[in-house]
């Protein structure tokens, strides 16, 4: 993976990733929640701005066509939070099990073709958020369905 990293500001890339949203489910609200003081993070704009793309279609492809997309933004420490959340409680919701963030290229031979789909567009997000010196998750529900996807990217020094 070939990446060029450069301190970049998370509004642009929550800009970018919006308008590549929008060219392509033209049919979905995403709002946002961002913090404007936020300092710059170290990150590759583009490859960042398609990992946020890939939770935005997730939550489009698993919630109600009406409800919206959100998009928010934080600091805890050294690190900038993004989340993308949705009302997954009143559609279908993304049912991710633990192996779909663990799953090899090759995909899950145990799933169908719907989940490999989803598995390997989320492990991908994971690897280039981890070679960014992130973290990403995806916080379930008790009855174990997808919350929301939350991923780190660190401040730029």
């Amino acid at each position: 993976m070939n990446l060029w990293f450069e301190p970049t500001y998370v509004v642009e890339l929550v800009a970018d990733a919006k308008i590549d949203f929008r060219r392509v489910r033209q049919d979905r609200v995403v709002a946002s929640d961002l913090h404007e003081d936020l300092p710059l993070v170290r990150a590759d704009r583009n490859t960042m701005a398609a990992v946020l793309h890939r939770p935005m279609s997730k939550v489009a492809d698993h919630s109600p066509g009406t409800s919206e997309i959100r998009v928010s933004t934080w600091r805890e420490g050294a690190e900038v939070v993004l989340s993308v959340a949705g009302r997954l409680d009143l559609g279908p919701g993304v049912t991710p099990p633990r192996r779909s963030l663990e799953m090899s290229s090759s995909g899950d031979p145990s799933g169908g073709t719907d989940h490999e789909s989803c598995s390997l567009g989320l492990t991908l997000s994971k690897e280039t958020v981890e070679a960014h010196g992130g973290r990403f998750r995806v916080e379930n529900d008790a009855a174990g369905r997808c919350k929301r996807f939350i991923f780190t990217l660190p401040v730029a020094l």
